[in-house]
């Protein structure tokens, strides 16, 4: 939990959460943890970024490199969520199974939603999140863990009721990943934003609470 004095973090236990075993596919268990620690950063440094710079550097241009889903090769996550540990605006989060991280995400409390049917409402905006990179099908031939986006965006539905939003959260998607949230989320694709170049998904109050049920 945050220090509201000192604005440090300590990374808490949150809950035991299920991922699938590709190969098998068996149930896994693995842990979901609120705050980002040096475990987290070492893993990205060592593990995450070298496979996904290497991946990237393989096509001639950003967006080619969505082909192997490296499009967040660039992602400063060590800088980032070491900001959020401090920010009282900004939360993290992080999935860790077989002693590595499976995924991290990091949201922003301090955002408006855009939808028509809630157009100003508070709401918990997506900064980043991913999954750790032998788990991406594009990626490699052996993906190993599936579930990690699916349980991080329940999260931070979860969190955006904890914080009396209702569920409002919005994204903004890299070009890889559009597709994913089309066939994996019933969120409103509000269409390209010109700001960040990307396209925009944004859940309703109804659209969350039916992601948590059927998630």
């Amino acid at each position: 939990m945050r220090d509201s004095v000192a604005g440090s973090w300590t990374k808490e236990f949150v809950a035991t959460v299920l991922l699938s075993e590709r190969s098998t596919g068996n149930v896994v268990e693995a842990q979901l943890f609120r705050g980002l620690d040096q475990k987290n950063f070492d893993d990205y440094e060592r593990l995450w970024r070298p496979t996904l710079v290497q991946a990237k550097a393989s096509f001639s241009t950003w967006l080619e490199s969505g082909k192997v889903n490296a499009q967040d090769a660039h992602w400063a996550w060590t800088e980032k969520g070491r900001k959020a540990n401090a920010d009282m605006s900004l939360e993290s989060f992080a999935i860790e199974c077989d002693g590595k991280t499976q995924g991290m995400m990091l949201l922003n409390l301090s955002e408006f939603a855009r939808h028509k049917d809630q157009r100003g409402l508070d709401m918990v905006y997506v900064e980043m999140l991913a999954s750790a990179p032998w788990n991406r099908s594009q990626l490699t031939p052996t993906p190993i863990y599936g579930g990690v986006g699916q349980i991080l965006l329940g999260t931070a539905i979860s969190l955006s009721i904890e914080s009396e939003l209702k569920g409002r959260l919005g994204l903004h998607s890299l070009p890889q990943s559009v597709s994913w949230y089309e066939q994996k989320t019933n969120f409103t694709n509000l269409g390209m934003d010109p700001e960040k170049d990307m396209i925009y998904f944004e859940a309703t109050e109804e659209q969350a609470k039916e992601f948590l049920e059927n998630g």
